[in-house]
């Protein structure tokens, strides 16, 4: 296994006989069990939808994902591939492929139907704190942004 040095999670990419897969234990704070199953269905949606993504790999009893003690959640997934992207530097051609490739992943999200609904973005815990820690005259542009985007979102 080798440590990919995960931001919010451990991740690691090994083999799994001669398959490259990636595992990603996130602690239930981050990514419980409601969470991780809203992701996945979403993921497969997109990978049935033709999108080129990293479908989730079951585990020997079948399951797409474990938990640990009731504190982790463990998956796995096929290793993606491709190469590191490069910026643009030269070009916008990088920014244009991923503009488009999320302007599919919209347009196929607008026929999705959720099996398993995650929270709404603007209920995330560090946005719900906002006020007590920035300065109130950023209140104004805060309750603007939360207000008008109030959409709910599946992965």
């Amino acid at each position: 296994m080798i440590d990919l040095n995960g931001f919010q999670n451990f991740v690691y990419s090994g083999l799994v006989g001669d398959r490259e897969v990636i595992l990603r234990i996130a602690h239930i704070t981050h990514r419980n069990e409601t969470l991780t199953k809203a992701e996945l269905d979403f993921i497969m949606f997109l990978a049935e939808s033709g999108v080129k993504v990293a479908r989730p790999i079951p585990s020997l009893t079948g399951d797409l994902f474990h938990t640990i003690d009731d504190a982790f959640v463990v998956t796995a997934f096929e290793k993606a591939l491709g190469r590191n992207a490069k910026i643009a530097e030269e070009s916008n051609t990088f920014y244009e492929n991923i503009g488009q490739l999320v302007g599919k992943i919209h347009k196929l999200s607008l026929h999705y139907t959720p099996q398993h609904l995650r929270y709404e973005w603007n209920d995330n815990a560090l946005l719900a704190s906002f006020k007590n820690y920035c300065l109130s005259e950023l209140y104004n542009s805060f309750d603007r942004l939360t207000l008008r985007y109030p959409y709910r979102y599946a992965t």
